[in-house]
């Protein structure tokens, strides 16, 4: 959830995260704040590749929901029940996916890899 968050606030001209509306970052300011370059460059890999697909807000936000509510999360017990959770936040993206760009077929499997 938080790497959706982080790639939903990327700014690809200044090659920065922002935060809190101001606080804008990057890879050289999370460095000097201590991060290692083998945390930091995935983070800013991922947030490159989320925006290349040109995400809007609600696309994220099921994004989000999505994975909030996994089953595959460490110590889920009932794996049907937060599926079904799931299942319309996924049929909603799909859906949503459809309208927004009819011609791109493979958008809403990228999205979901």
């Amino acid at each position: 959830i938080m790497l959706l968050e982080t790639a939903r606030r990327y700014n690809h001209e200044t090659e920065s995260i922002t935060f809190l509306k101001d606080f804008t970052y990057s890879k050289d300011d999370f460095h000097r704040a201590g991060l290692q370059v083998e945390f930091i460059n995935p983070i800013f890999e991922f947030s490159r590749a989320m925006r290349r697909l040109q995400l809007d807000d609600a696309e994220f936000a099921l994004l989000i929901a999505i994975d909030m509510f996994s089953a595959d999360r460490p110590n889920v017990q009932q794996h049907g029940q937060v599926e079904a959770l799931q299942q319309p936040y996924v049929e909603a993206l799909h859906a949503y996916t459809l309208i927004k760009r009819p011609q791109d077929r493979l958008m809403f499997p990228q999205m979901l890899g």
